[in-house]
């Protein structure tokens, strides 16, 4: 087959550009490793590693403190509930009453609206426990640190200021350790509450179908 001017002008220009486009690429920046975490204590870490210990237990303080997203999720939560429950009731009539297939549609209509709000809510609380979840495993690579230097600072040759305030971190770091683990038993059981919520609207979903589908046939039934 023959191809036309214009159609080789284009292939070429198309050629041309993807040549200049790699030519151009600019070269993969090289990786530089990060550098491992220290494994123990010693006399030139000591400063910066206690330091960098007292920094993360005030950021685990300072998040905690001013953490606002389960009580906005509980309050969030009891508001959907109660939408819930009014939802079902309407759904629970359906076996008594027919409804109409606009009726059927807005009902649906509000419970995928329930459904989203539901879902936004325990996202939140997944994105906060991820979050804290890092925080916990920062704070648990630093305990075993401080735990051994704890250990070692008992020999008599340690500086009682330096064994006062090991000692001092490593009871800083367990205090932020309890307080991520009962905030995160805070967050399981939101979520566990947004997964009940999530099962009644789908039961209410589930209920309006049948109902869509039953009004569905009525018409094909009429129709013969």
């Amino acid at each position: 087959m023959r191809c036309s001017r214009f159609t080789t002008c284009v292939l070429l220009t198309w050629a041309a550009l993807a040549q200049a486009a790699f030519a151009q690429e600019p070269e993969a920046a090289p990786v530089v490793a990060k550098p491992a975490e220290p494994t123990e204590l010693t006399e030139s870490n000591f400063g910066l590693l206690a330091a960098k210990a007292e920094e993360l237990t005030t950021t685990v303080g300072r998040e905690l403190d001013a953490e606002t997203v389960s009580s906005d999720v509980e309050a969030t939560l009891d508001a959907i509930e109660t939408e819930a429950a009014g939802l079902l009731e309407r759904t629970a009539s359906l076996s008594t009453r027919r409804m109409m297939n606009s009726e059927l549609n807005a009902l649906d209509a509000e419970l995928d609206l329930l459904e989203a709000r539901t879902n936004r809510q325990i996202d939140k609380v997944a994105s906060r426990a991820k979050r804290l979840a890092e925080l916990g495993a920062e704070v648990e690579r630093s305990i075993e640190l401080w735990t051994d230097g704890v250990r070692r600072a008992r020999d008599p040759s340690v500086p009682k200021e330096v064994r006062t305030r090991t000692v001092r971190v490593l009871r800083e770091l367990r205090s932020a350790r309890t307080r991520i683990l009962s905030k995160q038993g805070g967050y399981l059981a939101l979520q566990s509450r947004g997964l009940d919520v999530l099962e009644k609207v789908d039961a209410a979903h589930r209920a309006v179908e049948v109902a869509q589908a039953e009004a569905a046939r009525n018409v094909f039934d009429r129709q013969d």
